[in-house]
Formats: C-alpha cells, sequence, structure tokens
C-alpha cells in the first residue's frame, strides 16, 4: 500500500467538509476537529494535527451544492479546534 501524501489528505479532508457541510439546513453550521477526525480516521489514515492545521487556515469554502460558506468564529480548544461557518 502507497502512503499517501499530505496534499492528498488535505484533499480528502476538503471533500469531506463539502459532503458535511452540504447536510447543514440552516444557515449557521458548527464542525470540530474531532468530529472529521472520528469520520475520516479508518478511511483515510489522517492525523489530528493536519485536520487541526486545516481548520486553522480555511477562510471560505463552498459545499457540494455550490453554497459559500464564510468562517465567523473560530474555538481553539484544549482537544482541537471548533469552527462556526454562516452560509453566504
Amino acid at each position: 500500500m502507497l502512503k499517501k501524501s499530505r496534499i492528498e489528505k488535505y484533499k480528502i479532508i476538503d471533500s469531506f467538509m463539502k459532503k458535511f457541510l452540504a447536510g447543514f439546513k440552516s444557515i449557521y453550521a458548527s464542525v470540530s476537529s474531532s468530529q472529521i477526525y472520528r469520520n475520516l480516521r479508518y478511511k483515510a489514515k489522517v492525523s489530528p494535527y493536519l485536520i487541526n492545521l486545516y481548520l486553522r487556515n480555511i477562510e471560505e469554502i463552498n459545499d457540494s451544492q455550490n453554497r459559500k460558506w464564510r468562517v465567523i468564529r473560530r474555538e481553539y480548544r484544549r482537544n482541537g479546534i471548533r469552527i462556526t461557518l454562516k452560509k453566504i
């Protein structure tokens, strides 16, 4: 089995976020690093460090239904990062 590069794992996290945000019906969404890790732990072998790096740098994202989301709040917690997004 070939080892995935950091860029490939970053793309996996991004595609998961797009699908995850498409399920939200309200104009606000809250996502934590532990939620992402719980879903991608076995499938993609993504590290918690890489997830935190992704959440620290994200500003805007489009979901799979082409709706635009913007980060309005970031909480740095002891066990990871939680971001709150608002639909534009």
